[in-house]
């Protein structure tokens, strides 16, 4: 693909033999820094600065004993640290010109990265003599333009979006710092022309108040130390003129973890997850014991004899089967009896299962226990219901 990147005001040429291997490559190693991030480790960062490259890096001090900033390339970025995070200084006024070509069914960018507040107008005229348009999309950060650039006809996936043919302009304004593009798309089977004229209106960070100041020159790394008693801000910046002809900087930025941190913090989640499997194992063992309780518990004169007792002796009218049952227990069957002390009648059933196979007594003693069951299907009792003979 090829891309130009602006990097606040200048607009520097991507190698054309540049090997595709290494566009893939830094696509993984920023898929490695997310993934480090995700589990609270930062990862380093190759950073790629253009004329007045002004950011601030974010670092915790609980996470971060250290920043580190190493140069790649020639002289000229400036390490400096604050006390506080540091305010704006004088804008930077950018106006600059282009003629792009857009290869058919190809798209091209132009990089820069932008602070909060910063705006440019964008004034185009597309060299075509035919209907073709060309689609114009602004679009912040990488995972954003990779996922563009499947869809280029979805507005949703940018902050702008727009077709664009003959003459027109777009004006934009920054919300957030990040990485910005500015993106052509041609979805047409022939190649469009563009000119373009970007004036830009660029925010910079002051370092006024800056406390240490680091100049990275060949050799030379600048190393930041994060106190926890003490929050610190580190600026990058980059010269607003060019340095022996360069005017493209590459700076590898790397963040020393404080250990401790993270021992307590994997200590203290590894203690809550064996917490929460030792109650786990618990509850299984509390239910395995309570499985194999009898249905009912027989404690002191609570024998069968005295339930049957019981369950004749109760304030209620004659249950089913009570005339039988006052006969002797010869003249019934078995399968007349409670299943459970097999001595009284069968008078209960169980709601809502509706089983008939205990006495009243043994019912209600069901109900009442530590598992509530059914004898004969396990089904949860919700109630006992007495049958009464008419």
């Amino acid at each position: 693909m090829e891309e130009r990147y602006l990097h606040i005001a200048r607009a520097a040429a991507l190698d054309p033999s540049t090997p595709q291997s290494l566009v893939c490559k830094q696509g993984e190693n920023k898929l490695r820094v997310s993934l480090w991030m995700l589990i609270s480790l930062y990862g380093s960062q190759v950073l790629e600065m253009g004329l007045f490259y002004s950011r601030v890096l974010k670092a915790s001090p609980l996470l971060v004993k250290e920043i580190k900033v190493q140069n790649l390339g020639e002289p000229g970025p400036v390490v400096t640290s604050f006390a506080k995070h540091p305010g704006y200084g004088h804008p930077y006024i950018s106006d600059e010109k282009f003629n792009v070509t857009v290869n058919a069914r190809f798209h091209q960018r132009y990089g820069f990265w932008l602070n909060k507040g910063s705006s440019f107008t964008l004034i185009y005229n597309v060299k075509d003599s035919s209907e073709d348009s060309l689609v114009l999309a602004i679009v912040r950060g990488e995972d954003s333009y990779q996922e563009w650039t499947k869809d280029p006809s979805n507005a949703q996936l940018v902050s702008a979006w727009k077709r664009i043919y003959g003459r027109g302009s777009l004006n934009f304004t920054v919300t957030e710092n990040d990485d910005y593009y500015v993106a052509f798309g041609n979805l047409n089977a022939h190649e469009m022309k563009i000119s373009f004229h970007l004036k830009m209106h660029c925010m910079i960070y002051s370092v006024e108040d800056a406390e240490s100041h680091c100049s990275l020159v060949n050799g030379i790394v600048c190393r930041v130390p994060l106190s926890l008693s003490k929050s610190k801000r580190v600026l990058i910046s980059a010269p607003d003129k060019k340095q022996h002809g360069v005017d493209v900087w590459k700076v590898k930025v790397s963040y020393i973890p404080r250990w401790i941190t993270y021992f307590i913090l994997w200590s203290l989640i590894g203690l809550g997850l064996l917490g929460m499997e030792l109650r786990k194992q618990g509850r299984q063992v509390s239910t395995s014991q309570r499985e194999v309780v009898p249905l009912t518990s027989i404690e002191g004169n609570e024998s069968p004899e005295n339930l049957a007792r019981e369950s004749q002796s109760a304030d209620f009218s004659p249950a089913l089967g009570s005339e039988n049952f006052q006969g002797g227990r010869g003249e019934q069957s078995l399968e007349q009896l409670c299943t459970v002390c097999l001595d009284a009648p069968k008078d209960s059933f169980f709601d809502p299962c509706g089983h008939l196979c205990t006495c009243y007594a043994c019912g209600m003693r069901i109900q009442n226990g530590d598992i509530a069951r059914c004898p004969i299907c396990r089904e949860n009792v919700r109630a006992v219901r007495r049958i009464y003979d008419s």
